[in-house]
């Protein structure tokens, strides 16, 4: 994981993007913003928690309803560059219901920084269009194998 947040949080330097505040989506997408904060030298990191299966099985059924929330304070959000940051994107539904919360807090800009990016994933983004990150560190074609879901 190490060498995909350092790929990634280069592609992030390359385009010159400083962001003000890295927001991490609970749970998995908060180990690599914290590390990718950490490259970046960005001192200031928040939570959104975004929840879309009851459980945490690969290709688990989206029978609840999803739920978001911003876990630190919203008025931190104006006016600022948000790197919006998530481990692995399925069908983007997490990452696009994040995208519109923050985006209802007047950010001045919000990119997104996906390291692993699943885009022939079975899941789909009900009703929306699946999400363009600006920012990917790799590509795969299947579910990969995180060190902490052992």
């Amino acid at each position: 994981m190490d060498e995909l947040h350092r790929l990634a949080a280069s592609k992030v330097k390359q385009a010159n993007f400083c962001p003000d505040i890295v927001v991490g989506i609970l749970r998995c997408g908060m180990i690599s913003a914290v590390h990718v904060a950490y490259i970046l030298g960005i001192r200031r990191v928040g939570a959104i928690f975004a929840q879309t299966t009851p459980s945490d099985e690969v290709l688990a059924k989206k029978d609840i309803p999803p739920e978001i929330r911003i876990d630190f304070p919203r008025e931190e959000i104006s006016g600022k560059r948000i790197l919006l940051v998530d481990t692995v994107m399925a069908s983007g539904t997490t990452v696009s219901m994040s995208l519109e919360e923050l985006a209802a807090c007047n950010p001045s800009d919000i990119r997104t920084l996906i390291i692993v990016d699943w885009p022939n994933s079975p899941y789909t983004n009900e009703g929306r269009a699946r999400p363009v990150p600006e920012f990917v560190a790799r590509k795969v074609d299947r579910w990969p194998d995180f060190p902490w879901e052992h």
